[in-house]
């Protein structure tokens, strides 16, 4: 059977995510639509695709939408049905809970395989998926496909996918960048950032821990804004595509990408955000590092070359 080539992006909320897939969105041979759960997305008539029009005017979405439909898929532009979620409390559980330890990956394990309300529909979601990833792919002609979801849990169930041949991108920003961005979009205090912050790591952490080595690259955010090319460069040999010779004017073509605002924005321009510099105090810094800084040595354990 051939698998589909997929890529992961897994990640830290606020951590460049949306930068990444753009620059991996230049290349021919990669399909995406950014996060492929498509959450967060609230009114969906108010809603604009990354190329500037009305998610529901774009050209591209309609026939999405169209592809689904003959194909008899359960999907719709306010619900794309791809999100692991369901309605029962235990299957929804069992779906969305974040990765902790052995013993309960072992309990999920037994109730999305042996519980069938669970395994109907985390079959349903899971098909729902493929199949639209099948249909990414062949509007966008490509052969890879690149999901930008970010969240691990996401990430555990494709790699169980056998239909799929998954590489995942790791990509990692300086915790201080990535916390204060987390406190201003959220309106949260340092605490409960620092708190998400560090239960994101321990689920990268026991996934990467248990992933071959060269099935993920680690790619520094700070480094990725700093000299693109090389990373872009890194990459792409690292999924074994050819380079390019420059990926970095990512607005001089059209993409169809779901996500943050910067979705939004013309200029091509990367630009490293230090924004934490200045808008934490040095207490606030200090406090930090002392929370962060074992789970943070234990993350860079998962960085290579980038």
């Amino acid at each position: 059977m051939n698998k589909r080539p997929f890529i992961y992006l897994l990640s830290h909320s606020y951590s460049g995510s949306t930068l990444l897939t753009f620059l991996m969105a230049m290349h021919p041979e990669i399909a995406t639509i950014g996060e492929l759960k498509a959450t967060s997305m609230g009114d969906i008539n108010t809603y604009r695709c990354s190329c500037g029009e009305l998610l529901t005017k774009c050209g591209f979405w309609q026939a999405v939408v169209q592809e689904t439909a003959r194909r008899k898929i359960e999907f719709s532009l306010d619900n794309f049905n791809t999100h692991f979620r369901a309605e029962d409390l235990v299957c929804d559980k069992a779906m969305k809970a974040a990765i902790r330890n052995s013993f309960w990956e072992g309990v999920r394990k037994i109730l999305l395989n042996y519980f069938w309300p669970c395994r109907k529909k985390f079959n349903k979601i899971m098909c729902s998926n493929l199949e639209l990833i099948d249909i990414v792919c062949k509007l966008q002609k490509a052969k890879f496909f690149l999901d930008g979801s970010k969240d691990a849990t996401r990430l555990k169930f494709f790699l169980q996918e056998d239909s799929l041949d998954v590489k995942i991108l790791f990509l990692l920003r300086a915790p201080m960048g990535a916390i204060n961005s987390y406190i201003n979009h959220n309106k949260v205090g340092l605490e409960v950032a620092i708190d998400e912050w560090l239960r994101r790591s321990k689920e990268i952490i026991y996934l990467l821990s248990r992933v071959p080595a060269n099935q993920f690259l680690g790619i520094s955010y700070e480094n990725l804004c700093q000299r693109p090319n090389e990373v872009m460069g890194g990459i792409f040999e690292f999924l074994q595509l050819p380079k390019l010779d420059s990926a970095l004017n990512f607005r001089s073509v059209e993409h169809h990408i779901l996500g943050n605002a910067m979705r939004l924005k013309n200029s091509s321009e990367i630009k490293l955000d230090e924004k934490w510099k200045k808008q934490m105090s040095e207490c606030d810094i200090n406090f930090c590092k002392q929370a962060v800084g074992y789970m943070a040595n234990n993350l860079h354990k998962f960085m290579q070359k980038f």
